[in-house]
């Protein structure tokens, strides 16, 4: 009898990441959905009644529709979300492979990619097809990268790009691009971390300041009546077009009176944050023991007000479930500049056991999703789709495990 020939070894990373890619995608058909009145809105901003936040997007597409003469529609908007929707995971992908190192991935490196490619953080990025939070975190991770790569000149610039395209980039973006300048080492002509940050972060921050006094108080009540009018006309938009002008003309300090109040309650409210816990303490504890962070240092705490900066969001807006899943991006863009910037090191015994079990919270948990919906798909279904990640995570588990006994590869870097 002729011995079946194993697989080689770059044969079974294929095959991991093809088990990746088609959880990734699992976890995008439990949300996916057309582009709600609220998202087609914002495509339709532009500076045509003055200086308004979130217009860049608007004002650069109605450029080019109004060169080819074609006006914007429904299936335009639908186009251009799933375009960025997809543009947005394939960079979501490259930084995942980039973060883990995975071109021969450890079995700790692919528990890890299963977990966020299954995370609740997915699930919503999907659900919010139309919306920009993409397009923010597609240019943080262009901005990062400038910095990583000792352009903070050029990082600064797409920062105060992401900022004209959505202000939410001040607490998502910035910060970990700050994370990024403090790590690379200086010396070899790089400039010291104090001079790239500074660089990187400082034009970004003074734009926001004159973005701040462009919307102060009393001065859009003239630009919000005239694209109220302007949205009346639009055939295709109905009554929450008017609100979301509204919201968008009004400055983020005068929704503090009314959002800050639930802070804490957005915070230790366990249906709002609880989902996305467990993917998020995953990435961060394969992020502390994998590149030796040790807890309550300086480099932790610089992670960890990158990742969780987002939540200050709580004090000004009120969809909270989506704030919620942000720290969970962000942790996947600290663990791409730690992976960046140090070596790794073999992750504690019990981080596999933490993350099976992450990973099926993230596969049986019902995450609440926007506009009172809830992700679809019952336990059944969810059970046979999710199989191949589930096999793959239990043999990620059991690899090396030998009747108790830990792996016998030599002690070493953690992802080749």
């Amino acid at each position: 009898m002729t011995e079946i020939p194993r697989a080689r070894p770059e044969r079974r990373h294929l095959w991991t990441w093809i088990a990746i890619v088609f959880t990734l995608l699992v976890t995008i058909g439990r949300s996916l959905r057309l582009p709600n009145e609220f998202a087609m809105t914002h495509w339709l901003f532009d500076y045509r009644f003055g200086f308004m936040k979130r217009a860049l997007v608007g004002a650069s597409v109605g450029a080019v529709t109004n060169l080819a003469g074609v006006p914007l529609s429904p299936t335009g908007i639908a186009i251009l979300s799933f375009g960025l929707l997809v543009a947005f995971f394939v960079g979501l992908l490259m930084v995942l492979f980039r973060a883990t190192r995975s071109s021969a991935p450890t079995p700790e490196g692919v528990l890890v990619a299963l977990v966020f490619v299954s995370s609740p953080f997915t699930v919503l990025s999907a659900h919010l097809v139309g919306y920009f939070d993409g397009l923010v975190y597609l240019l943080a991770a262009l901005a990062i990268a400038l910095v990583l790569s000792d352009r903070p000149g050029s990082s600064a610039f797409v920062s105060i790009v992401g900022l004209l395209v959505h202000e939410n980039y001040l607490l998502i973006g910035l910060p970990l691009v700050a994370l990024a300048a403090t790590l690379v080492s200086a010396g070899n002509g790089r400039p010291s971390p104090r001079r790239r940050a500074l660089v990187a972060l400082l034009p970004p921050v003074l734009a926001f300041g004159l973005i701040s006094l462009a919307l102060a108080p009393g001065r859009g009540s003239d630009l919000q009546v005239r694209w109220v009018d302007h949205v009346k006309t639009v055939a295709f938009l109905g009554a929450r077009a008017q609100e979301t002008v509204v919201w968008n003309t009004t400055p983020p300090a005068e929704f503090w009176g009314s959002q800050a109040s639930q802070f804490v309650r957005r915070l230790t409210d366990p249906g709002i944050f609880g989902p996305g816990l467990p993917a998020l303490l995953t990435v961060l504890a394969f992020a502390h023991g994998a590149y030796r962070v040790r807890p309550a240092s300086r480099v932790s705490f610089l992670m960890l007000a990158g990742v969780l900066s987002p939540l200050l969001l709580h004090l000004v807006a009120w969809d909270s479930v989506r704030i919620a899943a942000y720290p969970t991006g962000g942790a996947l863009l600290a663990l791409w500049i730690l992976a960046s910037t140090r070596g790794a090191v073999e992750v504690g015994k019990g981080f596999r056991a933490f993350a099976l079990v992450a990973l099926m919270a993230n596969i049986f948990v019902r995450v609440p999703l926007m506009d009172g919906e809830v992700d679809r798909l019952t336990n059944g279904p969810r059970l046979l789709l999710y199989g191949p990640a589930l096999l793959i995570a239990a043999r990620a588990a059991l690899e090396g495990v030998r009747r108790g006994r830990p792996s016998d590869r030599p002690p070493g870097p953690l992802l080749s």
